[in-house]
């Protein structure tokens, strides 16, 4: 077991070294920072995978136009050039996810955001990792399927 997961590990770093994108990762969070390609073409990625992977987009928000809007009633400059967030979900994982744990429909639909600072080329794309809702659920399963996604998309 822990030679697959070494080798899972190994193929992930270096799909995403090959793509040529950092990867950063925090107690609540992953994210990459895609230098390499502009936001539309970040997001149409994205957005190609997760339907190539039988995801369904549940939603997908405009926050770099709320953000800017809110932004300039109070008389300021917008900190977002681009901003889009995704939700998506698949019935078959869902209800995978419901069989181990009906907490862990709490994940669900899955989210990521998409977004691109004022002043920065740089494209960077976020997901909250899963929590540790039950003991009969491994949330580490789900965040590896989720990047997964990401790295396919920027590795296309």
């Amino acid at each position: 077991m822990q030679r697959v997961v070494c080798t899972l590990m190994l193929f992930l770093l270096a799909a995403v070294l090959h793509a040529g994108e950092g990867r950063t990762e925090t107690s609540t969070h992953i994210s990459y920072t895609v230098a390499s390609m502009p936001f539309e073409e970040v997001l149409l990625r994205l957005s190609n995978e997760l339907q190539v992977n039988a995801f369904s987009i549940v939603y997908e928000i405009d926050i770099s136009k709320a953000l800017s809007e809110v932004a300039a009633g109070a008389q300021e400059k917008s900190a977002l050039k681009h901003g889009t967030s995704l939700g998506f979900c698949r019935p078959s994982l869902s209800y995978a996810l419901l069989k181990k744990s009906a907490e862990m429909l709490l994940y669900c639909p899955f989210s990521m955001v998409i977004y691109q600072t004022e002043g920065s080329d740089a494209v960077t794309v976020s997901f909250l990792k899963a929590p540790q809702l039950s003991n009969a659920f491994d949330p580490q399963e789900l965040d590896r399927m989720i990047e997964k996604v990401i790295i396919e998309s920027l590795d296309q």
